[in-house]
């Protein structure tokens, strides 16, 4: 299906013949690409049924049904699809649900540069869709071997160890779930379920204002009331998250940050 540098199948799910002309000539550079366009949600979803496809690109507004109710069929039919929302200005509502519902990214079709950037957003789009792939073989891996799960709370564990302050240092994978969490004690670390809400946060701070992309960033911080959440990226997997009760800093936190996720990455490589 893909060569492994750029797309060779997409789908386009859009009801205007017009903007399904328009996105099949800006991409007409892509090298053996081919397009396959459906007018309709009903129509996308059986082609998407039949066919694999590098990435579905959908429309919001179809005659027969919304760009999320497929979305939301398509996760149950073909939950390895990769999906980008098409659609145009005051559209940021569709875009927050459709990163919910799984979509990999939004598009704003109504923008002034839409047709001339198409293809290098395309282009990032897929290479997106295949570190997504990775990343849940990676998950896949971590949910069936507790050893190596094992191996990896032990590196989180040594890093809550040695930095002031941290309430507690999980995995999450890029779908915002914890992956391993530090075993310090009971007083100390946080729980799973606290770690699933502080991914969240991260995970929903994509559709806040725009795409951010945090998980293509190395890293960075997010300050709350008496505290911050420092978080790493980890090739291949998600990101590192530290939880502090105090306001974190890179210069302070960032080299033991930074040691535990190169651990984290060996630890998987072997």
């Amino acid at each position: 299906m893909t060569n492994g540098t750029s797309p060779q199948r997409i789908l386009h799910i859009e009801d205007s013949e017009t903007d399904a002309f328009i996105v099949k000539r800006g991409l007409r550079e892509l090298p053996g690409l081919t397009i396959d366009w459906a007018p309709t949600g009903g129509e996308g979803l059986e082609k998407a049924k039949r066919n694999d496809y590098d990435l579905i690109l959908l429309d919001y507004a179809l005659p027969d049904m919304t760009g999320l109710e497929v979305l939301v069929r398509l996760s149950q039919k073909k939950p390895e699809a990769a999906v980008v929302l098409v659609s145009g200005f005051g559209s940021e509502y569709v875009a927050a649900r459709g990163i919910h519902l799984g979509a990999i990214g939004y598009v704003n079709k109504d923008t002034p540069d839409f047709k001339e950037n198409l293809k290098d957003i395309v282009q990032h789009l897929f290479n997106e869709s295949l570190d997504r792939k990775r990343a849940r073989e990676i998950e896949e891996m971590v949910k069936q071997q507790p050893t190596l799960r094992h191996q990896i709370e032990e590196v989180l564990t040594d890093l809550r160890e040695v930095i002031p302050d941290a309430r507690g240092t999980f995995v999450a994978s890029l779908d915002g779930l914890p992956l391993a969490v530090s075993k310090s004690g009971p007083q100390k670390d946080v729980d799973v379920l606290s770690a699933m809400a502080c991914a969240s946060v991260l995970k929903n701070l994509d559709v806040i204002g725009g795409t951010l992309e945090l998980h293509s960033h190395k890293g960075g911080i997010v300050h709350y009331d008496k505290g911050s959440l420092l978080f790493h990226k980890v090739e291949n997997v998600g990101s590192l998250v530290v939880i502090m009760d105090r306001e974190g800093s890179w210069r302070a936190d960032g080299k033991e940050i930074e040691q535990a996720v190169r651990e984290i990455e060996n630890v998987i490589v072997s």
